[in-house]
């Protein structure tokens, strides 16, 4: 069964994927003029950058943070996009170049770097990365970089055809979703000890799953859109969404709170917190009143959230969401860039970094990734 497209102006509902027909083996183009990532991960460039973002933590602690914005450009691309972060700073996500995309992963040492494609691909997309800086996606089919060799694709379902990684947590154990025949969409999870499993065997029929933490709860989607959370040690589902209406789970932090969208009376995307204690939360209203809808994209340790809202037929915002502050706009909080929007928010780290998309009002609304430091 396919995911449901509410109606969000400026905003997508963080669904998209980004699939290459079957059996498309166009010639690939010259890429970007750029590094490629290296073969092995360089253990001191990675033990420096956790040991400053240590530093930062502590100094955001003491006070209210300042916001620093950077605009992540890849060269000789048309677009990017960001969609995860992880602890060392590094921020991942997709360009497009010559009408193909490719997933890069950036951070304030390296700069932009290509993950390089499956061997006999053409494309590839980034959705995740753990505290390790492994990366997974899309190349062809669920893949996984490692940092160590190439980057690998992962074994799919029995008669799958179709399989994308989403989630990756800080043991290397990834979840994604699968296309059946007879159109079934069905969930996955992946570890090098066990493989590939369908998630509905374990005890979670779930269409998609979106992300797991170290505790091995997943953040799934049930048939025609019913968050859950999904226990793997237990093997116990707890339904997330209240409000009665068709919802999503987008993400999950490590202590189990969930993160996703419900629509509301007026069919309209709301962004959501489920706990075990207090059930589901609304997150409150961008500007009021709230004609448009938005999605929560991704949760730290902090309980800090951060997505996108619609703020009119043709314009979207990123927010910021903390329990203190409640429902604040990214674009008021980082120094004013009169030439920037920043429309979707899709990852925030412990330590104060967050990651997603913004459009360049100088460039014809050109989509570049961003990165804004809490400091």
């Amino acid at each position: 069964m396919t995911g449901v497209t509410a109606h969000f102006p400026g905003l997508g509902t963080g669904g998209a994927r980004y699939n290459r027909g079957v059996g498309d083996r166009t010639p690939r183009p010259r890429t970007p003029a750029f590094r490629r990532r290296p073969t092995l991960r360089y253990s001191l460039q990675a033990l420096a950058l956790l040991v400053l973002a240590g530093a930062v933590a502590a100094q955001r602690a003491a006070r209210d943070p300042s916001f620093e914005l950077t605009v992540i450009q890849v060269p000789g691309a048309t677009s990017a996009t960001a969609v995860a972060a992880n602890e060392l700073g590094q921020v991942v996500g997709t360009y497009m170049s010559n009408g193909f995309e490719h997933a890069f992963l950036w951070s304030e040492v390296t700069g932009v770097v290509d993950l390089g494609d499956v061997v006999g691909e053409f494309t590839s997309s980034a959705r995740d990365v753990n505290r390790l800086g492994m990366v997974v996606g899309l190349s062809g089919g669920a893949t996984l970089w490692s940092g160590v060799g190439p980057p690998a694709s992962l074994p799919p379902l029995p008669g799958a055809v179709f399989s994308e990684a989403s989630g990756i947590d800080r043991l290397g154990r990834v979840v994604g979703w699968a296309a059946l025949p007879g159109n079934v969409n069905t969930s996955w999870i992946w570890d090098p000890i066990q493989g590939t499993r369908d998630l509905a065997t374990l005890g979670a029929p779930a269409r998609t799953a979106a992300d797991i933490n170290g505790a091995g709860e997943i953040a799934c989607s049930f048939g025609f859109s019913i968050a859950v959370r999904f226990d793997l040690a237990t093997s116990t589902l707890h339904q997330c969404g209240s409000l009665g209406g068709i919802s999503e789970a987008t993400g999950l932090n490590d202590l189990g709170h969930v993160i996703g969208w419900e629509l509301d009376g007026a069919f309209r995307m709301q962004p959501f917190r489920w706990t075990p204690e207090l059930g589901q939360q609304f997150l409150g209203l961008l500007i009021f009143p709230q004609p448009f809808g938005g999605t929560a994209r991704a949760i730290n340790n902090h309980d800090e959230i951060v997505g996108g809202y619609g703020v009119s037929w043709t314009e979207a915002h990123a927010f910021l969401w903390n329990e203190r502050q409640g429902m604040r706009d990214l674009n008021d909080l980082v120094p004013h860039h009169p030439r920037y929007r920043l429309i979707s928010a899709e990852a925030i780290t412990d330590h104060g970094l967050i990651a997603g998309t913004l459009e360049d009002k100088a460039d014809g609304d050109r989509s570049w990734a961003f990165a804004v430091r809490m400091r």
